[in-house]
């Protein structure tokens, strides 16, 4: 990620391997509008749930935020329909912040002049958000430095018996001083002759962002910062968390230790005793020697893994209605570098395949590609939404005539240029799925890619709910409904003093916590239960142990992505990946579980103590966490950002990702995507 901190506003130019920790760790820390350049190749702000975390991020630290996008109207669409407004160039921007020009972005204006906060923003209060000056006044304005970002996260102490720490405190170690190298950049979409002023020749390696622990209030300081005009003059960006070198420090010699007076020695033996014992070990060493050098084979040399060109991946459109798995896994994107220059009247097409084990061949054309500088990039959406990955797994290229364009690939396997698919080949699995009863005298196979559709496409425990979908949507969409009830309890019980609606809402959102099966025991005896909503037959929590029945979404989720590891082989890349989808997974099921304890205590009040303003207050700590629980928070503590099930719909989704290779007759299945998250 690159950075421009020197005018009136803050840029950052977003690219392939840029992750949302990184820029919303950013953005948190910012006291001015921030443009955000979305490159072709970038994996941001593909999908409504990215917004939503970001609106919710603006709102903590109430700054303005503009998108400038020109390779995509798909994405230029979402954004506006996301409420961002954006633009298509700077100069774009720029005229519209021209005096006498409105820019698209809604604004409160402030009642209190230009006088600076003091104190935390509390996630529960208005939201305010800073007017723009006009450009001719943001061209006399000079930027004050941000702080670094290693100063938002105070290095620690390690503690306990870890490597690296010394055994004896008085002899301290000293540390090699470590210097950034500089790595060469290029841009190849369409903005790189907008940002060639303003992006620099090098960038240093970012730091990795960490994850929060506690939540904590956010200060915001909204003094103001003066700079010059960001199309002044080319300026130079930075990568983020780029932060000075290690230096050591020297330490004085230690003293030796005095001379020890050792006890005298028996006078020696013969000394041909000696010479014989000496010989006799050189014999036998040199029998060992030799029948090493006889019985020794070498290690067969494995071969290279096959190098990537590019990624295929499959997106979702969020036009999911419950009712069927359409809008789902519909869309699908494909970018692609480093491919051969191709024969005269020859161009290439992307095809995807159906699984290998099918009886009838299935194909989707997804057009032709077009190459600029040995790169592609293609977009595909299904018309009818339908979900791609319950039936599809692979991805072919093939080089074939530009006129007439082929129907279908060519059998010819000459033809086939590039080539991946997901993992399908069963292997056992040594875990437990919830709800999958154990089967005596046998230990079940399944694939990656059964794996991967339980997660996204199509569940077995599912379908006999009469859900449709993986269980990512659905996490997803129950969280934000329990986030929507206790945000109206509120209003509810402040503005209509409505505690019949209060309690209500309180209900439902234990039933979704809870589970249709598990809610009675949550109830005052006696209380009838009037919700017969199939959607929440499936509980968000395990509140019953291994044997509740239907198994709650959390553990199921978790149990699929350890399958995925075994699946795979457990590689460094995606037990990563997947390490940290665990992570984020209990840090919610932590946060759900206090919303669960605030709605246990709201419907168990009768009329009058729903009156009484410790009413509020529960009602209020039910929004913080679930609040935190759905689009996560930024921890000021540490400098982090805590994510949640906004991020985690995300990366589960970015699972299914294919990466792609030069195809041969010996082509492996390359299975996922090693991409970061």
């Amino acid at each position: 990620m690159k950075r421009n901190d020197s005018g009136a506003f803050s840029i950052f130019y977003l690219e392939a391997n840029d992750t949302r920790e990184a820029l919303f760790t950013a953005l948190a820390g910012l006291h001015k509008p921030a443009v955000l350049l979305l490159s072709e190749q970038t994996r941001l702000f593909q999908h409504p749930e990215e917004f939503i975390a970001l609106r919710h991020l603006r709102r903590q630290v109430d700054i303005a935020v503009y998108f400038i996008i020109a390779h995509s109207d798909h994405l230029v669409s979402l954004t506006e329909r996301c409420g961002f407004p954006v633009y298509t160039s700077i100069d774009a921007l720029s005229e519209a912040l021209q005096p006498g020009n409105t820019p698209r972005q809604r604004v409160l204006v402030r009642t209190d002049g230009n006088a600076p906060r003091s104190g935390p923003v509390s996630p529960l209060g208005p939201r305010r958000t800073v007017p723009l000056s006009p450009r001719n006044d943001i061209s006399l304005n000079d930027t004050a430095q941000l702080p670094a970002l290693a100063t938002l996260a105070p290095p620690t102490t390690p503690t306990g018996n870890r490597a690296g720490r010394t055994t004896d405190p008085l002899t301290p170690r000293s540390m090699p001083a470590v210097t950034a190298q500089p790595a060469r950049i290029r841009t190849t979409d369409s903005l790189t002759s907008q940002v060639q002023g303003m992006v620099g020749t090098e960038i240093y390696p970012a730091q990795p962002v960490g994850t929060a622990s506690s939540r904590s209030p956010l200060s915001v300081d909204t003094s103001g910062a003066r700079g010059r005009d960001i199309s002044a003059s080319p300026v130079e960006m930075t990568n983020l968390g780029t932060g000075k070198g290690i230096t050591s420090t020297a330490i004085d010699e230690l003293p030796t230790r005095p001379p020890v007076a050792r006890p005298k020695t028996p006078k020696q033996r013969n000394r041909w005793s000696a010479v014989l014992i000496s010989l006799m070990i050189l014999a036998l060493s040199s029998a060992g020697l030799a029948s090493l050098l006889v019985f020794y084979h070498p290690p067969a040399t494995l071969p290279a893994a096959p190098q990537v060109i590019g990624y295929v991946s499959f997106l979702s459109s969020g036009q999911f209605n419950g009712q069927t798995n359409q809008g789902l896994d519909d869309e699908v994107k494909v970018n692609l570098t480093q491919l051969a220059s191709l024969a005269a009247g020859k161009s290439y097409y992307a095809w995807l395949l159906g699984d290998k084990d099918m009886e009838e061949a299935k194909v989707i054309p997804l057009g032709m590609l077009s190459v600029k500088n040995g790169s592609a990039s293609l977009f595909y959406i299904t018309p009818a939404h339908t979900n791609l990955l319950a039936t599809f797994s692979r991805f072919l290229v093939t080089e074939e005539d530009t006129t007439p364009p082929p129907i279908g690939p060519a059998p010819n396997p000459s033809t086939w240029r590039y080539y991946g698919a997901f993992l399908q080949k069963p292997v056992p699995f040594t875990g437990v799925i919830p709800g999958v009863p154990a089967q005596s005298g046998s230990t079940p196979q399944y694939s990656y890619l059964d794996h991967l559709r339980d997660l996204l496409a199509d569940d077995p425990m599912l379908d006999t709910n009469q859900l449709p979908g993986g269980l990512n949507v659905w996490l997803y969409q129950n969280t934000g409904k329990i986030l929507a009830w206790a945000t109206s309890m509120r209003s509810a019980w402040a503005d209509n003093h409505d505690m019949n609606a209060v309690s209500n809402q309180a209900l439902l959102a234990l039933t979704y916590l809870d589970g249709l099966s598990y809610i009675v025991q949550d109830l005052p005896p006696g209380t009838p239960l009037s919700i017969n909503d199939r959607q929440a037959r499936i509980g968000l929590l395990n509140i019953k142990g291994p044997e509740q029945d239907p198994p709650d979404y959390l553990d199921s989720v978790v149990a699929h992505l350890n399958g995925l590891l075994q699946a795979a082989g457990s590689t460094p890349a995606l037990r990563q990946q997947v390490g940290a989808l665990i992570a984020t997974l209990n840090n919610v099921r932590y946060r759900l579980q206090k919303v669960r304890a605030d709605a246990q205590q709201i419907v168990n009040m009768n009329a009058q103590q729903l009156t009484q303003s410790a009413t509020l207050n529960i009602i209020n700590d039910m929004i913080a966490n679930a609040t935190d629980a759905y689009t996560g928070w930024f921890d000021p503590s540490t400098g982090k950002w805590q994510p949640g099930v906004t991020w985690l719909y995300s990366h589960v989704q970015a699972l299914a990702t294919i990466a792609i290779t030069v195809y041969s007759a010996s082509s492996s299945q390359i299975n996922y995507s090693e991409a970061m998250l």
